[in-house]
């Protein structure tokens, strides 16, 4: 059994460009907590000097490795998590993105939960994540909504898959009706996670790995942690340990609907449509499929439904570079953005 008020942890963060306010005021709560030794941040290319602030706000805990320009989130956390390998004083490490701002609860809880786990053993693989309230899916988990229905199902290509298609659209229909609901207390067991609010142990670390740098930057995070769910180990999502994002999210930029998909939005940066897309194509294809054929089928016809729609609402731009983070997604090729046609990336 774990003391708790003994219990401490180590912090990860990764910032980038201009975000000193989100940053600070993240800093300036994880200073105050106790549990915290130590507060590792990769400065991933920002465009002030981060050292200099962090000195005149006496923030005595933080410790900052810089990148002089931005590597993509994968290489970021990679080399983070490498850090505290190294360099940590305790063996669990909380990751949080430079905008979330956690409830002044939400590490005793994590920590109160690990106590009652026996999960506590040595040998064990396994993840604790904060509850992120503006993340709809892990809302609705938590909520009460079958996770089945929204993580990735097994040879569904981005959602779709012909045998349970009705059952799919029924459940969206449903959403409404779970939102309503107030959110459930306890653990939810999910397949993969975000970085922001994910704890982990040193064990977990060295059996799963590090992140793969190839994936440059989006769905890197669901990558590495499906490898605790690939490999026996569990996933908690710990409900009454909250946290709060400082900047919306881009799914409250453009939002999936069925006769306007969201990569057919002229909304979204083409350089998130692109990573995006073939990251996670190329997850799907590694880790979702138990039948080759029918996942070929569904990725088959929402191509062309896509294809149907961009031509219908003159969005062929959006459809081409989709198409092509499709293609290289199933691929294995990992090449950055800068790279693709000229008429591709706008």
């Amino acid at each position: 059994m774990i003391d708790s008020n003994l219990f401490i942890v180590n912090v990860l963060t990764v910032t980038y460009g201009h975000r000193w306010d989100f940053l600070n005021k993240l800093l300036f709560q994880l200073e105050s907590e106790y549990r915290i030794s130590k507060i590792f941040i990769i400065d991933n290319g920002s465009d002030y000097v981060l050292p200099l602030r962090v000195k005149e706000c006496n923030y005595h805990k933080c410790q900052i490795k810089s990148f002089q320009s931005n590597r993509g989130t994968a290489v970021a956390f990679k080399a983070g998590i490498s850090w505290f390998l190294d360099e940590g004083d305790s063996q669990y490490l909380w990751i949080i993105d430079d905008d979330n701002l956690p409830e002044s609860n939400a590490l005793s809880e994590l920590v109160n939960k690990i106590e009652s786990f026996s999960i506590i053993e040595e040998q064990s693989v396994f993840a604790l994540l904060s509850l992120r309230n503006d993340k709809e899916y892990l809302k609705l988990v938590a909520q009460g909504a079958p996770a089945r229905w929204l993580f990735p199902r097994k040879n569904a290509f981005f959602g779709f898959n012909i045998l349970d298609f009705f059952q799919y659209v029924f459940f969206n229909l449903q959403k409404r009706a779970f939102k309503k609901r107030s959110t459930r207390s306890g653990a939810m067991k999910i397949p993969f996670a975000p970085y922001g609010g994910l704890l982990l142990s040193k064990n977990t670390i060295r059996k799963i790995g590090l992140p793969d740098e190839r994936f440059f930057v989006y769905a890197d995070d669901s990558e590495y942690t499906f490898r605790i769910t690939k490999s026996g180990g569990d996933i908690f999502m710990i409900t009454s340990s909250r946290i709060n994002d400082q900047n919306p999210s881009w799914t409250d930029v453009t939002k999936h609907r069925l006769f306007m998909p969201r990569y057919l939005s002229r909304k979204l940066d083409p350089v998130f449509t692109y990573y995006w897309v073939r990251n996670t194509t190329y997850f799907l294809k590694e880790n979702m499929i138990s039948s080759s054929f029918l996942f070929k089928f569904n990725t088959l016809v929402y191509l062309i439904y896509h294809f149907l729609l961009a031509i219908m609402l003159f969005r062929m731009r959006q459809y081409l570079l989709f198409f092509q983070g499709v293609q290289d997604g199933l691929n294995n090729r990992f090449r950055n953005f800068a790279e693709l046609p000229s008429y591709l990336r706008g």
